[in-house]
């Protein structure tokens, strides 16, 4: 059982960070003589987490800006009756089980306690006849099993209290449950339901092999899916329960050691780079049962005609420099996790102080300026706080401090995926990388093989990838003034980029030259991969305001006027902007809207 520590009687060494440190839980009988001064506690200042990896004991910091969760209390709770041990007997659950797993009553329902370090932190009730489920009311989500799993270096994870305590029942004690069990198959979000797995993230840290045995279902599919994306394929182990359902239909139809042998049996999640198409007999019939695996909606009308998100792709954006490529990814961004609730991660050195990223995505959410110097647009403070409440829980930032190449950024991508469910990550920019070409090696074999990596990650990860990449110094159109079209095979570094990536985006100020005022932006997807499942390649036009930071849609002059009627018409456009963008995203304005310009070029952020 893991012991709970207070975090006053933890002395860390700095006060951010991660460190290592001597864990005040240990004591001197429970540490050979040559380990005694061992730094076994892990803490994470941060977060506010610590894990002992000695003696297993853990602790939490309490912050006002941590989500604040109520203790269940112990209402109406009684021992079990005759009619509860009959209705485990049934399943063949002994009594000896249900004593190790604590199992009540609440007045007639059986009572799962969950429990940390042996504080009653959560519990779920279901109905002895019939399959009503609730749970204490904002009670932190965590774990089944908490207890006797945390510490080990072998994990079972089940879909329901049930299997966990028929696995049990063989003598594997440290099986687990997500409190909400499975996601349903068709969840675009299923962050809330598996916040469990963030709060206890510890316990799967330390494991060093995780069996996965959740329902042979579509809704366990998805979950085991999601599981081994966060916990990583490398550490996680498939229990095979077909033709039945569960752990508990095989241990009631085939026995004790019919479900011991299952999970002896387990396979590896990875099949050592080789499959067949049984393989993915369940994904297959989940995808001709519920749809193929399609590209995601912008939420943009124009857009989707020309690109969708995917994941498991990898998308190349190009123009030249400073014409908004870096600007137009972070608003679809914002779009998308208002809308959908998607997590983002972004490697973006060129933005730093890493403060002026985060500017950047307060604005667009809010649709006004941060600018003390701007009163009349300017956001209340009432509107930055909650704008810095959306972006803390959406957006992440990577800046390794030991190195920014590759693996030091996939890393914490990675960790960002397992523990917060982060689903798209940005590359911003190409350049900024610290490369690892090697002696004698050209540059397009290079970048073969580094937007390979991408490749495998976006596959492995289940995340849409997105590059950055500056164009070739542009030449001039002699008929028309401006910059010549943005070419996709024209990418700095070569055409190699266009040729392994999946999708290939270029923004571009068609004006930029003969009328820096006018706000149209084009947009043209050069290369779709897979055309049948998100698009097809073409090109429309947006055009920037600068003043809310965001783009709109719909049909654009080519010479918009700067008559009185416009200025009347841009001001009004301007009541909608001031409005958050979960607001702004159902006003007509939106889609409609085409006469702002550039009050001030100058201003314009890219």
């Amino acid at each position: 059982m893991s012991n709970i520590v207070e975090w006053s009687d933890i002395t860390p060494i700095k006060n951010s960070g991660k460190m290592k440190i001597k864990c005040p839980a240990c004591t001197p009988h429970l540490r050979k003589p040559e380990n005694k001064n061992n730094k076994d506690m892990a803490i994470d200042y941060d977060e506010g987490k610590a894990f002992c990896h000695n003696c297993g004991a853990v602790s939490f910091k309490e912050s006002s800006n941590m989500k604040q969760y109520d203790l269940p209390t112990k209402t109406n709770v009684t021992k079990v009756s005759q009619q509860v041990v009959d209705f485990f007997s049934e399943r063949c659950i002994s009594q000896q089980v249900i004593v190790d797993n604590k199992i009540a009553m609440q007045g007639n329902d059986i009572m799962f306690p969950y429990l940390q370090g042996g504080k009653l932190i959560n519990y779920k009730t279901r109905g002895v006849k019939d399959k009503s489920f609730r749970q204490a009311r904002n009670a932190k989500p965590i774990m089944y099993n908490y207890d006797r799993c945390i510490g080990s270096k072998t994990l079972i994870i089940c879909e329901g209290e049930i299997d966990a305590m028929s696995f049990n029942e063989v003598g594997l004690v440290f099986a687990t449950s997500p409190n909400q069990g499975a996601p349903n198959v068709n969840d675009k979000n299923i962050d809330a339901k598996l916040e469990c797995l963030t709060n206890c993230f510890e316990m799967f840290e330390q494991a060093e092999v995780v069996y996965i045995a959740v329902d042979n279902d579509p809704n366990g599919k998805r979950l085991e899916k999601e599981l081994i994306r966060r916990v990583g394929i490398e550490k996680c182990k498939i229990v095979d329960f077909s033709p039945y359902k569960d752990a508990n239909e095989v241990l009631v139809r085939l026995g004790r050691q019919e479900l011991l042998k299952r999970y002896e049996n387990a396979s590896d999640a990875k099949m050592e780079g080789t499959y067949t198409v049984k393989d993915f007999r369940a994904e297959i019939f989940n995808q001709y049962e519920n749809g193929l695996n399609k590209g995601e909606t912008t939420h943009i009308k124009e857009l989707d005609e020309i690109w969708k998100w995917r994941v498991g792709e990898v998308n190349l954006w190009t123009g030249y420099q400073n014409e908004g490529k870096s600007t137009f990814l972070k608003f679809i961004s914002v779009v998308k996790a208002v809308i959908d609730g998607d997590k983002f991660a972004f490697f973006d050195p060129e933005s730093i102080p890493i403060v002026d990223f985060y500017n950047d995505l307060i604005e667009m959410y809010v649709g006004k300026t941060m600018d003390i110097d701007k009163p009349n647009f300017r956001m209340s403070e009432d509107e930055l706080n909650g704008a810095i409440d959306f972006i803390d829980s959406k957006f992440h930032f990577v800046y390794p401090d030991e190195n920014l190449q590759l693996d030091a950024i996939f890393t914490r991508f990675r960790f960002l995926i397992q523990k917060f469910g982060v689903k798209h990550v940005v590359f911003d920019l190409y350049k900024t990388i610290e490369h690892l070409q090697k002696t004698n090696e050209r540059e397009d074999l290079y970048i073969s093989r580094f937007m390979s990596q991408l490749k495998r990650f976006a596959v492995e990860n289940q995340v849409s990838v997105h590059l950055v990449a500056h164009q070739n110094t542009p030449r001039l159109d002699e008929k028309t003034g401006d910059y010549k079209k943005v070419d996709g095979n024209n990418v700095k570094g070569g055409g190699t980029f266009a040729d392994k990536c999946d999708n290939l985006i270029s923004i571009q100020i068609p004006h930029r030259i003969t009328d820096r005022n006018l706000p149209n932006v084009d947009i043209k997807s050069h290369k779709i991969k897979k055309q049948k499942l998100v698009a097809r390649p073409g090109e429309i036009t947006c055009y920037f305001d600068w003043r809310s930071t965001r783009y709109n849609f719909g049909a654009i002059q080519s010479n918009p006027l700067m008559s009185s009627e416009h200025i009347t018409k841009k001001e009004k456009a301007s009541e909608s902007f001031s409005k958050p963008l979960e607001v702004f995203m159902d006003n007509d304005v939106f889609n409609s809207y085409n006469d702002v310009g550039y009050d001030n070029i100058d201003e314009c952020p890219f």
